[in-house]
């Protein structure tokens, strides 16, 4: 327990050291449709399929859903052994992600680059129950080839914390949720991003659950800085 509190200390100390200036701000809304399918207790395959859209960061402003951010198809398996350990493995994701860039040197006059890429990944996340409180810090690996050809490796490290808003053992239940997680870029030894997040998770029973919160996001993209703020719409379907 000691062990654990002192590693998410030391991660919201990390993600709080990097100091690079805002030059970009946007506003994105990312939806995402998981289905999950359990086998023999500590076994779990999960798909998930995302869709995001982003306004025109370039004149830092306007709808939310002018223009396509994103799409992402991955597929995970989770092992959970009796110590609450999960260890994560996804074989397989395919992202499309878009970047504006002006089509004539004119603000007025967007277009979106699309950006290929294959991930691979894997991690381990620990549960750890204090009273009502559960936490969960998660570290991954990530392998990354893009369309370009190039290659890229990346860590990230997550705090994860979930405290019940419902009384007891209910069949719905309403769950607040909070998580921050920092991105490092191994090949080129930086700092990538940081991830906050605050919302709720309302469970149905057993078959359904729905989250909805607010993620801000700091992310440094050579030579600009980003700073983005996103509505996350999130629905999991269990099998």
């Amino acid at each position: 327990m000691k062990k654990c509190l002192f590693l998410a200390c030391l991660h919201f100390f990390c993600a709080a050291t990097p100091a690079v200036s805002q030059t970009l701000s946007g506003r994105e809304i990312w939806t995402r449709l998981t289905v999950r399918k359990a086998f023999a207790k500590k076994w779990e395959v999960v798909a998930d399929a995302n869709y995001r859209r982003q306004n025109n960061y370039l004149q830092g402003g306007g709808n939310p859903l002018r223009f396509v951010q994103g799409q992402i198809v991955r597929i995970t398996a989770n092992y959970t052994t009796t110590k609450d350990f999960t260890w994560q493995v996804s074989p397989f994701a395919y992202i499309e992600a878009y970047r504006l860039n002006f089509t004539d040197g004119q603000q007025h006059e967007v277009a979106a680059v699309k950006r290929q890429e294959v991930r691979l990944t894997g991690g381990i996340s620990k549960l750890v129950r204090a009273n009502k409180l559960e936490l969960r810090p998660r570290l991954l690996y990530e392998w990354r080839a893009f369309s370009n050809g190039s290659r890229q490796s990346r860590g990230r490290i997550e705090l994860r914390v979930q405290y019940p808003l419902h009384q007891g053992k209910a069949k719905r239940q309403l769950n607040l949720l909070a998580f921050n997680e920092a991105f490092y870029n191994i090949s080129q030894a930086a700092y990538d991003q940081n991830r906050t997040f605050l919302g709720l998770v309302y469970r149905t029973g057993r078959l359904l659950d729905y989250q909805a919160g607010y993620q801000f996001i700091h992310q440094k993209q050579d030579p600009n800085t980003f700073l983005r703020s996103n509505l996350l719409l999130y629905v999991t379907l269990r099998l």
